[in-house]
């Protein structure tokens, strides 16, 4: 009896590590994957073709700042007029779309 509930549990285990080790290679397939496309580094730039592809490029208020050549002050009363649009990721984080900066500009282009 007791053998029988010790063979058992040992099937369970082993289906469980199979499963495991499954998902395991998948992860590493997906990690690879990512390394592949950023490489080392966490915040990459985005390249021309990743634009161009239409993914949304997401820039932080430094990145804004600089590309502006504004202060923050500067920055928060443009999104309060509405003049650039941001996405509000959680309580902390704030992000802004490239394409909003870039229509920004453009509209500076030609006023």
């Amino acid at each position: 009896m007791e053998s029988k509930l010790l063979h058992l549990a040992v099937n369970s285990l082993s289906n469980e590590v199979d499963s495991l080790k499954t998902q395991l290679a998948e992860l590493h397939r997906e990690f690879a994957r990512f390394k592949s496309i950023y490489g080392t580094n966490p915040n990459p730039t985005p390249t021309p073709e990743q634009i161009e592809k239409g993914k949304t490029v997401l820039l932080d208020a430094k990145e804004v700042m600089v590309i502006l050549g504004v202060s923050f002050n500067t920055l928060y009363k443009l999104v309060k007029q509405g003049m650039i649009k941001r996405i509000k990721i959680n309580q902390r984080r704030v992000r802004y779309p490239q394409s909003s900066i870039t229509e920004y500009i453009e509209n500076l282009k030609y006023t």
